[in-house]
């Protein structure tokens, strides 16, 4: 089934601040579908990202989950069914095996089930030589491997990546491509956000455009491409 997730008038404003880091944002993300998330620095991607994943709260607005207001309704619990997965995520002082296991102990997997998803996931990203090596220690696009990895071992129902392309090589990419392909086929809700526009427009269904912390495009992704840099199909906007 998945969750359904919307965003109805959301706007954020970090402390201290007195702009919106995004402001008067609606829109609805439907399980089973890639959204792809473009804009300059300073947009609002990550503040975007990071309100779907539920690390922050709307200071106007409100997100329904099927629904439900997560903020008024068992926040633990939502944020158990989402992840966030920075574009340069933090690794414990240990190998890889013990950082992907860590969520999994935390929800008190057990042990052989634990096990039997880590080699899964290993496998699929291709982890499995370095699980004993020290995770702080890896290659930046290693580590990126392992915090999507580290995200995705938990089950969640909506996935919020932040650049997760960033520091992959092509064959990486591919390989990333793919699972999160596969994810969104069994009803999960995904959300990346990428400066790699050609890569974003192999990954994505649909694209959302920001600009200064509001949508200014949004739509199919072969669509909403044409009308940035051609002018001559359609766009929405908010």
């Amino acid at each position: 089934m998945g969750y359904r997730l919307v965003l109805d008038k959301v706007s954020y404003k970090y402390p201290g601040q007195t702009q919106y880091a995004i402001s008067d944002i609606t829109i609805e993300f439907i399980p089973g579908i890639i959204y792809g998330v473009i804009g300059s620095n300073g947009a609002g991607k990550t503040t975007l990202l990071k309100i779907t994943g539920l690390l922050y709260k709307p200071l106007k607005g409100k997100i329904l989950l099927n629904g439900k207001d997560p903020w008024r309704n068992n926040i633990e619990h939502y944020r158990r069914r989402t992840v966030y997965v920075h574009e340069k995520p933090v690794m414990l002082r240990t190998t890889v095996y013990n950082n992907l296991l860590y969520p999994l102990k935390l929800r008190e997997i057990p042990r052989g089930e634990a096990h039997k998803r880590i080699q899964s996931i290993a496998h699929t990203l291709g982890l499995s030589h370095i699980l004993e090596e020290k995770a702080h220690k890896l290659s930046t696009g290693q580590k990126q491997l392992v915090g999507i990895a580290r995200a995705l071992l938990v089950d969640p129902d909506i996935i919020a990546l932040d650049e997760p392309f960033s520091n992959l090589d092509f064959t990486k990419k591919k390989l990333v491509t793919s699972l999160l392909r596969k994810l969104s086929s069994k009803g999960k809700t995904i959300i990346v956000s990428s400066h790699d526009t050609l890569t974003i427009e192999k990954t994505s269904d649909q694209l959302i455009v920001l600009e200064k912390g509001k949508i200014i495009c949004k739509g199919p992704t072969k669509e909403t491409i044409k009308f940035l840099y051609e002018g001559n199909s359609s766009c929405s906007d908010n």
